[in-house]
């Protein structure tokens, strides 16, 4: 089995626009420097507060956020950060990683949950994929998103959509939230190896937790991702559990021809 990538061109993002919720200031102060040494544009707030007024008066790519703030912290500034700016993507930085917050994370769309310390790679890696998967305030269209082939079976990245074919021979469409298709893409390109809870939660979709959060994490994602899938009349049961394990994604012959 082979995936096949119909790739898109990479457009290089310069001074994408990030601002750093944080309240330990050389923390904060670490984290400017080295960003702005790679081209970004960084603004600093060290409560939620300030974060707020910031994004009222600012547009911005991206928010590092710590989630223990003085004042208005967590879930709830996550809240009202995606109600001034709707389209903006949060990178939640956390000394105190928990399944509460991870969930709180899931709920409002942040694009990815790093814990205290975070090293400058996985950092820079985490804002490039933001970037790509929701422009820049300065009007950048993101790069085209690739179409991932598995035996037939097609995923779309950009339309949000997997081509899959039933029993009967039918071609059905079946559309996709965004994690969904991370985790669908995730699994087309390891198949057919199992693909560990902690490894689907922190590679496809950005959330680095233990096994047992990561499972809680996973499993209401997989629920809705076969429940689209099963209810198309003759389609396959593409994810397989592997109990105490993770998940295996199989597709069979009819499904892919």
């Amino acid at each position: 089995m082979m995936v096949m990538a119909v790739t898109a061109s990479q457009v290089p993002r310069p001074a994408a626009r990030i601002l750093i919720v944080e309240d330990e200031r050389l923390l904060c102060a670490g984290l400017k420097l080295s960003l702005t040494r790679f081209g970004y544009e960084v603004e600093e707030a060290a409560s939620g507060e300030e974060a707020l007024e910031c994004l009222r008066h600012q547009a911005f790519d991206v928010v590092l956020l710590d989630l223990h703030l003085p004042g208005i912290q967590g879930v709830e500034l996550m809240k009202r950060i995606c109600r001034l700016q709707p389209h903006i993507a949060i990178i939640i930085l956390t000394g105190k990683p928990d399944l509460e917050s991870a969930i709180g994370a899931v709920k409002c769309r942040a694009s990815d949950y790093l814990i205290k310390p975070v090293d400058l790679d996985e950092l820079l890696d985490a804002i490039r994929r933001a970037l790509q998967n929701g422009g820049t305030a300065q009007g950048r269209d993101a790069p085209a998103d690739e179409v991932l082939e598995l035996d037939g079976l097609l995923l779309d990245r950009e339309a949000r959509q997997a081509l899959i074919r039933t029993a009967d021979g039918r071609q059905v469409a079946v559309t996709l939230s965004p994690s969904e298709v991370s985790l669908l893409a995730y699994m087309m390109e390891r198949t057919p190896a199992v693909c560990s809870y902690t490894e689907l939660a922190g590679r496809a979709l950005g959330y680095h937790l233990t096994n047992g959060e990561a499972r809680e994490l996973l499993r209401p994602h997989i629920c809705r991702l076969r429940r689209k899938i099963m209810a198309h009349r003759g389609a396959p049961e593409l994810i397989h559990t592997v109990v105490g394990k993770g998940y295996r994604l199989e597709v069979p012959p009819y499904a892919g021809g």
